[in-house]
C-alpha cells in the first residue's frame, strides 16, 4: 500500500512480510527496518542446486573453449597475427585444440575453487573475484614479460588478449552457474 496524499510528501510503503519501511523525499532519518542488518553466516551448502551449478560449469567450459578456438581463427586466420609460446627453446605456434581444452580446464578449475567459497568463504563472490581477476591479469601480463623474447610485440599482444578474452568468459560465467535454490 502506498500513501501519497500528506502534504510533506512521506511515503509509507508496507510489504507482504510486514516490513514498514518510512523514508521522506529530502530526509536524513534512518530507514526504520525491522531485519537485523547482518544476518548471521551459514553454510551455503544446501543453497545451490547443485545439478544445475554443474551444467552451468560445463556450459561455461564449453564457451570457454569456443571462445579460444574463436580468438585464435581471428588472430592467426583474420590478422595474420600467429600465437606463438616457447616450447623446448623454439617458438611454436599454439595448437587451437590444445589450447581450447586448456581453456576448458581453466573453467573447470575455477568452478571447483567457486564451489569452495561458497562453503568456506564469507563472502565468496567477492573473494571469487578477486583471485580469478588476479589469475586472468596474471595471465594476460606473462605474454609481454620477456619469456617470449624473438616473438613480434604483436604476437605477444594477440596471446595476451586471447589469454583476456577466456579470463573474462570464465570470470562472468561460472558465478552464474550457482544457481540458488528458494528454501
Amino acid at each position: 500500500m502506498i500513501d501519497t496524499s500528506s502534504a510533506q510528501g512521506r511515503r509509507t510503503i508496507q510489504e507482504r512480510n510486514s516490513i514498514i519501511m518510512t523514508t521522506s523525499t529530502f530526509s536524513t532519518e534512518p530507514l526504520d527496518v525491522r531485519e537485523p542488518a547482518t544476518a548471521p553466516r551459514t553454510s551455503l551448502s544446501g543453497r545451490v542446486d547443485t545439478a544445475r551449478f554443474w551444467v552451468g560449469t560445463a556450459l561455461t567450459a564449453g564457451i570457454s573453449a569456443l571462445a579460444a578456438f574463436i580468438a585464435l581463427i581471428i588472430s592467426n586466420d583474420l590478422l595474420h597475427i600467429p600465437v606463438l609460446i616457447r616450447e623446448g627453446g623454439h617458438l611454436v605456434a599454439v595448437g587451437y585444440g590444445a589450447y581450447a581444452l586448456i581453456a576448458a580446464a581453466a573453467a573447470v578449475a575455477a568452478s571447483v575453487l567457486y564451489t569452495v567459497l561458497l562453503h568456506f568463504a564469507p563472502r565468496p563472490g567477492l573473494y571469487y573475484g578477486w583471485i580469478v581477476g588476479l589469475i586472468t591479469l596474471l595471465v594476460v601480463l606473462l605474454p609481454l614479460i620477456p619469456l617470449t623474447v624473438g616473438a613480434a610485440l604483436a604476437a605477444q599482444l594477440a596471446l595476451a588478449g586471447i589469454n583476456l578474452v577466456i579470463g573474462l568468459v570464465i570470470i562472468c560465467l561460472v558465478p552464474v552457474a550457482a544457481v540458488r535454490v528458494p528454501r
